[in-house]
């Protein structure tokens, strides 16, 4: 029998947790941690992997943390270095818009869905001018009280693979952040950022819309398959 891994944070307080479990992304991976101390609560912890920069990574979570009092925007608590990986500690919450199936929900738990990631949306956008970058699924928490909470603010733009190509105007200036390197999940990025075109409000809606649709029918509005030569092909034809 394998006995649980006991981790301790470091820059969270030293306390002590047993993973329970371990999800493999894109990004990196998630930690679900449970505490030692019942008294504390289960948490989440994300870390990046990748070549990333470290002060990129601190100004996406200080934007990140600075909009996170809103109740649909997944509660961040930390972020600091663990295994020498960039990582944030995050409430862990249960599932994912990836997870569910539209046909099992009613009109109107959709549209408190919908609308719950909206508002965040344009919270954080109206408060620090941040642009989030990579809305899918999996980026669309679900609570217990089924309320999504938008979480990885900013991440995506983390992951570069030189840091001297990446140009950072300041936690004021998130949303003008320049990179040379696609950021985000391909299947639900807006076309433009193929061509390197800097990331708006409105690459977002994009990836907001392609996110909502793929969810209510089981497909993407332009494409069949999830496959790059596709991609660069039919993403840049007049609908």
């Amino acid at each position: 029998m394998k006995l649980p891994q006991i981790v301790t944070l470091e820059y969270f307080l030293q306390q002590k947790y047993v993973v329970a479990k371990v999800l493999e992304g894109g990004m990196g991976s998630v930690y679900q941690l449970i505490p030692v101390h019942t008294a504390n609560k289960t948490l989440a912890l994300k870390t990046i992997k990748g070549k990333s920069s470290i002060r990129a990574f601190d100004i996406e979570c200080e934007a990140w943390f600075s909009v996170a009092h809103h109740p649909n925007i997944a509660r961040a608590f930390a972020f600091g270095t663990w295994n020498s990986l960039p990582s944030v500690i995050v409430d862990w919450y249960p599932k994912s818009l990836e997870g569910m199936r539209a046909d099992l929900l009613s009109g109107d738990q959709i549209l408190n869905l919908f609308r719950g990631v909206i508002d965040a949306l344009e919270y954080a956008y109206s408060e620090v001018g941040l642009i989030h970058q990579d809305i899918k699924p999996a980026n669309i928490l679900i609570d217990d009280l089924d309320h999504p909470k938008l979480s990885d603010f900013g991440l995506a733009r983390c992951l570069v693979q030189k840091q001297k190509e990446r140009l950072e105007l300041g936690l004021g200036n998130i949303s003008k952040t320049v990179t040379t390197e696609i950021s985000g999940t391909p299947f639900y990025m807006a076309p433009e950022l193929w061509n390197s075109v800097m990331p708006s409000l409105k690459t977002d809606i994009y990836s907001l819309g392609v996110t909502f649709y793929h969810f209510l029918t089981a497909q993407h509005p332009y494409i069949e398959e999830k496959n790059k030569q596709i991609f660069g092909r039919q993403l840049r034809m007049e609908p």
